[in-house]
């Protein structure tokens, strides 16, 4: 919850990754094919090693950026109560440009509005920062 860095915005130093710590846990991560077997994503696995072996004041957050990232489900079905042409994951991570209520006006009508045609009645939750599937409802900042 809250583990990752969502954007697509990402500078590194890459003589951090390369350090001791920081490589030792990306080899054991590339052993263990859980990338592969459990789709453990760029997203979790850089912000982990981030959030382990930095300092919070020694990371910056780029925060000023509206990024969406959202999948659709392709199936009938995909888990319990997602249906075809539904958020699957992902969604909208709120920039800092918008106020509250422009953000709220951006997630209902630009966001969730999308899918109010889908005769399964799509499941798009807003909150403050996110709108979008269940793996970003429960994010926090």
């Amino acid at each position: 919850r809250g583990v990752g860095f969502y954007n697509n915005f990402f500078m590194a130093d890459v003589s951090f990754f390369m350090s001791p710590p920081a490589a030792t846990l990306l080899a054991a991560i590339d052993r263990s094919k859980s990338i592969f077997t459990q789709r453990t994503g760029d997203l979790v696995i850089q912000s982990a090693v981030v959030r382990l072996f930095l300092k919070p004041e020694e990371v910056h957050w780029f925060r000023d950026l509206t990024y969406e990232h959202m999948t659709l489900c392709r199936k009938e079905k995909c888990g319990y109560l997602i249906h075809k042409g539904c958020p699957q994951n992902g969604g909208v991570s709120r920039g800092n440009k918008f106020t509250n209520a422009e953000w709220m006006k951006f997630a209902t009508e630009q966001v969730r509005n999308r899918f109010e045609h889908n005769p399964k009645k799509c499941s798009v939750p807003i909150n403050q920062y996110f709108v979008g599937a269940e793996d970003v409802r429960t994010c926090s900042r």
